[in-house]
């Protein structure tokens, strides 16, 4: 055992790292900035628009009982959905976190 984690074997401090590692490296890239989502999209990015085609894509996914997938996409400076966020159907800062989880394990179709 390990003396600075005597809970743990070092196999399982090496293997908790890597995990560790793992999961910042999904939340990294899990999450999207606004001006990286337009750019893929091939979208111009407008930071007084961006909030109401979010909006749409919310309603979108009420309309099919999914998460909001816009909760994916967050605003470069906090980390976070900006303030509009709040304004889309079925989204909130009390869900976000638990909406980005759902949209983990939620199949959306391949097109809207």
């Amino acid at each position: 055992m390990n003396t600075k984690n005597p809970k743990m074997t070092p196999e399982a401090q090496l293997l908790a790292k890597e995990l560790f590692k793992h999961q910042k490296k999904l939340r990294k890239d899990l999450l999207v900035t606004y001006k990286t989502l337009c750019e893929k999209a091939h979208v111009p990015f407008n930071r007084a628009t961006i909030g109401g085609f979010l909006g749409e894509i919310a309603m979108w996914c009420r309309e099919r009982s999914l998460p909001p997938i816009n909760a994916l996409a967050i605003n470069k400076h906090d980390g976070k959905p900006g303030y509009n966020y709040t304004n889309a159907v079925g989204c909130s800062d009390d869900t976000w976190p638990s909406d980005i989880g759902k949209c983990l394990t939620s199949r959306y179709p391949s097109k809207p």
